[in-house]
């Protein structure tokens, strides 16, 4: 695969949106392509087995660093934690020392099929779900498979308890859940289902989260599964109400990569960060990174998190939920998620994916909400973008900037509009 590029972009001058015919012709074709996606879930297995991932190799959320022995400490702090998961390191110390001699190859998950949340990595024994398109050969997206509730490597905190969850997850709950997937299972259906009850499939994916559950507990009986496995697996997804963000951030990711390679469209296929720089990539040119610093997402701190912790610059890879429409262009139809955040959001939240995006997905149109019936825009136009001065709103976690204090709360992220001009530049 093509490295991809993090440069150029000292100086860029406002440029005039390319000519209408040209990106419009482009980006009608590449929608077309997006909107034939249906969305199944079908493989699970470990990174080493579905990716071919090496030891001493791990994927992260976002673009590449800019110095893998100076990370970001929640980053750092998961990579520590891997590092003895995958008997690398003998202890803590011996993990840094991995890290600082630069012996950890750190690669960006989107450059290879997959995406990551938050400062969760991706080893060689991390259990990965897969998700295709049952409408075409699209290469599959992989995800990390969720756990149970924290500690977990997503919050980036040097917690021990951590390697108890990720062998939890890739020694007892993978071979469960592989057993339930016999049959593929329609994730835009139990989206469907998440979105009519509140949820905006990012920071709340409670009820698409519990249609879930009732899928692979069904699928478990159908073939005779012990009783005590199938409650274990129930009662685990009840304690994580976020289970099925990873299926969700997989999916939308594979909808995204249908638009890679359409010569000439100005739609975004690739959007993440990772705690020191948020990337993005359009379709034209999807090996290529365009980068600026990451910012820390704005919002209220659990009632625990001490407000003289400093937030972290955003990270993970869920972005891509937003960028297809989903997450926080879908908050104001979603109550716990608005009333979290209102004191964060402007005035224009209900009208902005009205601004950037293309169309309302057919799949997504008329979604009968418990606030009324809605449509999801998709097609992030970074033309468009560029004309408003309007961006995308991510609904995000916020790290602590200490690597040990982990999730601080629930907070909202406003793309910063130069990252835009820097890809739209890069077509003229």
């Amino acid at each position: 695969m093509q490295k991809p590029s993090t440069s150029p972009d000292a100086s860029l001058t406002p440029r005039h949106s390319l000519p209408g015919r040209v990106s419009r012709a482009s980006n009608q074709f590449a929608i077309e392509k997006l909107l034939k996606v249906e969305p199944i879930f079908t493989q699970i297995g470990t990174a080493q087995t579905l990716l071919g991932i090496r030891p001493f190799t791990v994927l992260h959320a976002g673009p590449p660093f800019k110095n893998p022995k100076e990370l970001p400490k929640s980053i750092r702090s998961s990579l520590i934690l891997t590092a003895l998961y995958e008997d690398w390191a003998q202890n803590v110390e011996h993990a840094i020392s991995l890290i600082e001699g630069g012996l950890i190859n750190m690669l960006p998950a989107q450059d290879h099929h997959c995406v990551t949340p938050l400062a969760a990595l991706i080893s060689p024994k991390t259990a990965l779900i897969g998700v295709k398109d049952k409408n075409s050969n699209l290469h599959h997206i992989y995800a990390p498979l969720s756990s149970g509730p924290p500690p977990d490597l997503r919050f980036g905190a040097l917690n021990m308890g951590c390697l108890e969850t990720m062998q939890l997850r890739d020694k007892k709950l993978m071979p469960l859940i592989s057993q339930a997937i016999r049959e593929p299972i329609h994730l835009k259906e139990i989206a469907l289902i998440g979105l009519s009850k509140g949820d905006e499939l990012h920071s709340s994916t409670l009820h698409a989260t519990i249609a879930l559950r009732d899928e692979f507990v069904k699928a478990l009986e159908g073939i005779n599964i012990d009783a005590n496995h199938i409650l274990f697996l129930s009662t685990l997804m009840q304690s994580n109400p976020g289970f099925f963000l990873t299926f969700w951030m997989a999916a939308c990711k594979l909808y995204l990569s249908s638009l890679e390679g359409v010569d000439g469209s100005t739609l975004v296929s690739k959007i993440g960060s990772n705690g020191e720089s948020i990337g993005l990539s359009i379709a034209s040119n999807p090996n290529r990174w365009f980068i600026e610093p990451a910012t820390s997402p704005a919002g209220h701190r659990f009632s625990h998190a001490s407000q003289s912790i400093p937030i972290q610059g955003v990270v993970g890879d869920s972005s891509v939920i937003d960028i297809m429409g989903f997450g926080g262009q879908l908050t104001h139809q979603s109550p716990d998620v608005f009333e979290s955040l209102k004191d964060f959001l402007p005035s224009s939240l209900k009208i902005r994916p009205n601004i950037f995006m293309c169309q309302a997905h057919p799949q997504f149109s008329n979604v009968k909400g418990i606030l009324g019936n809605f449509d999801v825009m998709t097609g992030l136009d970074v033309d468009k973008v560029h004309s408003s001065q309007i961006t995308p709103l991510i609904n995000i976690g916020m790290l602590a900037d200490d690597g040990v204090n982990g999730l601080l709360g629930r907070g909202v992220y406003i793309c910063p509009a130069k990252i835009f001009e820097k890809a739209l530049c890069d077509l003229k």
